[in-house]
């Protein structure tokens, strides 16, 4: 009874692991940009990247179907650059308030304004460029390379990549 249970413990145990390596080998895209050998570019959603295929739906509606020989590169999409550009923006909001602030207290030597006192426009220029900023990075996609996997690390293997220069017009 005792060689059962441990023989169906065993048994359950590789089942489980061999069936979730096998869903380990899929690969799900709610967005995705794929270039192609021929130098076509595809954009499209709801795709499962397998080891031999992408298929999913491509932005005009049709369902795709392209094997991994096909693909010169697949992007998955990580969104847009709203972060950084109200970053960009709130760093050049508060550099034109300092240089404002700096300005007026050099073109007046009896300007005695305090820091407090200017502090609403420090604020209202940061903040103003933060935003400002963001709207324009929203516009903005943010893409992240899946296949072919990004080599990490040092060495001959690295040397021997190429550069590709892709326009989209």
């Amino acid at each position: 009874m005792m060689t059962l249970r441990a023989g169906l413990t065993v048994f359950a145990v590789l089942f489980l692991v061999n069936a979730s390596s096998a869903r380990g080998n899929e690969l799900s895209l709610d967005r995705f940009r794929v270039f192609l050998m021929n130098g076509q570019c595809i954009e499209g959603n709801r795709a499962t990247l397998t080891t031999d295929e992408l298929v999913g739906v491509s932005m005009a509606g049709d369902y795709v179907t392209i094997p991994r020989i096909d693909m010169r590169t697949l992007d998955r999409y990580a969104g847009t650059k709203a972060r950084t550009g109200a970053t960009i923006g709130a760093c050049l909001g508060l550099v034109s308030a300092l240089t404002t602030y700096a300005v007026l207290e050099k073109a007046d030597s009896d300007f005695d304004v305090d820091e407090a006192a200017f502090m609403p426009v420090f604020l209202g220029f940061t903040l103003g460029g933060g935003l400002v900023g963001m709207i324009f990075g929203s516009a903005f996609a943010s893409w992240e390379q899946v296949y072919p996997p990004k080599p990490i690390g040092f060495g001959p293997e690295e040397a021997k990549t190429s550069v590709t220069f892709v326009f989209r017009f």
